[in-house]
């Protein structure tokens, strides 16, 4: 829709990075407010959404770098490192930030469950906001279509023809994550013996509505794995590891 920015004659910069700012900035703040909160040390909240920003950004690259677009990366390898082309996965980018934090927290002799359930909302709100950014740049696009709400890219090199605007139902579904999730923890109680439950949910309802979004989607997101895309594969996953943990952790209750 407006991929780029112009800022002088021949100065732009991609709509995307500007909105990927704001939105990792409006998650720092959300970050300071839980973590006073629920009276978890700032400083500690902070070291760990660096390290998961720093996690997330690699694995996020490097997710489609190997996965989506291999054979040209291969062919042309001083390209993996030209980030600001584009070229990023956002469960690749999940698993990078969790295993950067996860590293940091064991380093720190700290519990990881506790620290998950701290960022479920703020990777909620996140995303949520991030797919905003998907939708000013054109990437992630949807399947043709004719519905009322359809869109039409006017730039040359984004797809042409009405289309479903895949990254408003991913952001419109989130929102709804976001605010079913905030409401709910607060009718948790025994949080010490419940630690991963509230993350496991917002899991569970992220892969729900990333399976949707993926059914309209019409972009490349690399080879498809008995006709579902990758993340449709993982999200599967999720769903499964999520109600087997909340499985676990109400049985340990019971």
């Amino acid at each position: 829709m407006f991929p780029l920015i112009q800022l002088g004659p021949d100065f732009f910069i991609p709509t995307y990075f500007f909105w990927i700012s704001f939105t990792y900035s409006l998650c720092f703040i959300y970050l300071t407010y839980r973590a006073e909160k629920l009276d978890m040390p700032r400083v500690l909240a902070l070291d760990v959404a660096f390290a998961a920003m720093a996690g997330g950004f690699v694995g996020a690259r490097l997710f489609s770098v190997f996965y989506e677009e291999w054979p040209y990366y291969r062919a042309h390898p001083l390209e993996i490192v030209k980030f600001w082309h584009g070229g990023f996965v956002f469960y690749g980018g999940l698993f990078g930030a969790i295993a950067a934090a996860f590293i940091l927290l064991w380093i720190k002799k700290e519990k990881f469950w506790p620290w998950a359930d701290l960022f479920a909302p703020i990777l909620s709100l996140g995303y949520a906001v991030g797919r905003i950014g998907c939708f000013l740049a054109g990437c992630c696009y949807g399947k043709l279509c004719t519905l009322p709400w359809a869109i039409t890219f006017h730039h040359s090199w984004l797809p042409q023809g009405p289309r479903h605007p895949t990254q408003l139902y991913a952001c419109f579904w989130e929102f709804t994550v976001f605010y079913f999730i905030t409401r709910f923890e607060r009718q948790i109680r025994n949080r010490s013996s419940r630690a991963g439950y509230f993350f496991s949910t917002w899991l569970a309802l992220h892969a729900i509505g990333r399976i949707i979004m993926e059914h309209f989607r019409d972009d490349d997101r690399g080879p498809a794995i008995l006709g579902l895309s990758i993340s449709s594969i993982i999200s599967l996953g999720l769903i499964a590891f999520a109600l087997i943990y909340i499985s676990r952790v109400r049985a340990t209750e019971g």
